[in-house]
């Protein structure tokens, strides 16, 4: 009984090694040439400023992230006051890439809505977790995640 509960354990990691190592290999471990990522973007929308008025914003959906040429494209349409600039960063930790959304600047009585692109790339062929934070230091002391998507970049 001992040797085929220990059988079958033997199996049970063997295929879990290879359903690992083909499906989920990170990204930093495949041969790919060495390449500079950027992350470029664009915001527009709302940018004019209202004093003593409140204007109202439309409703918001989940980002779109895709990949294409071995880059992310990311769009997201943000609801933010209209008195803070946007902009973005990101940081990657071997296939976990996160883009934050920093938003700095005075509050005032207006809420408007923006639309980000961006694209970040080019990236190493793999399958990379991408993590959504928005941070606003008026409303919260760390970065919200706001979305979260597995991808591979093939």
């Amino acid at each position: 009984m001992k040797k085929l509960i220990f059988l079958v354990l033997l199996i049970g990691i063997i295929l879990a090694s290879f359903y690992t190592t083909q499906y989920f290999t990170p990204a930093s471990n495949m041969e790919q040439p060495n390449h500079k990522v950027e992350l470029k973007y664009d915001i527009n929308g709302c940018i004019q400023k209202t004093e003593g008025l409140t204007k109202s914003a439309s409703p918001v959906e989940n980002p779109n992230i895709t990949v294409k040429n071995n880059s992310i494209i990311f769009s997201h349409h943000v609801i933010h006051n209209c008195c803070k600039n946007i902009t973005l960063n990101y940081t990657q930790k071997g296939n976990v890439i996160d883009i934050t959304e920093i938003h700095k600047g005075e509050i005032c009585r207006c809420i408007c809505d923006s639309y980000i692109d961006a694209l970040l790339g080019p990236l190493e062929l793999g399958i990379y977790e991408i993590n959504l934070y928005s941070f606003d230091k008026d409303y919260s002391p760390t970065p919200q995640l706001i979305y979260n998507e597995v991808l591979p970049v093939r």
